[in-house]
């Protein structure tokens, strides 16, 4: 049934082109949208299916003098893709036991579905989105 009460937004919140990099952070992409674009914001939740998905684990923030390991969700929505943060607790602790790479997740697509979500404006006046939660993914995941 979760098919049938996934959300069909054409973009997710703004975003223009993956050139466009006031939309996309150092380590994300499409990944944020300017606090002045919140005006235009109808929800700030989205149930999707995405048509590709990796999973990404890696060391960010090096070359700030903040090294941390993240995990970060690269999908493709509408033909637009996305690389945006996991919050999901189960799926972060998961990927961060493994080690780092990209995991590509296998089909079907049909029964992987994502909550993403848009978070409140940061002190750089951008409001982050996230990748809050995921059914069926961890049933289809390799290297």
């Amino acid at each position: 049934q979760l098919p049938g009460l996934c959300d069909h937004p054409k973009k997710l919140w703004g975003g223009k082109l993956i050139k466009d990099t006031n939309f996309s952070s150092y380590q994300g992409l499409n990944d944020r949208i300017p606090k002045s674009l919140i005006d235009q914001v109808k929800a700030s939740l989205y149930l999707i299916s995405p048509t590709k998905l990796d999973i990404l684990v890696r060391r960010e923030g090096a070359e700030f003098g903040d090294e941390k390991r993240k995990v970060r969700a690269e999908f493709t929505y509408n033909d637009i893709r996305y690389i945006l943060p996991v919050t999901d607790p189960v799926v972060e602790r998961k990927y961060l036991a493994n080690t780092d790479g990209n995991y590509a997740i296998n089909k079907p697509f049909n029964k992987i579905f994502m909550c993403v979500s848009l978070g409140l404006p940061y002190k750089d006046d951008f409001c982050y989105k996230f990748s809050a939660s995921f059914i069926g993914l961890l049933e289809y995941q390799s290297k």
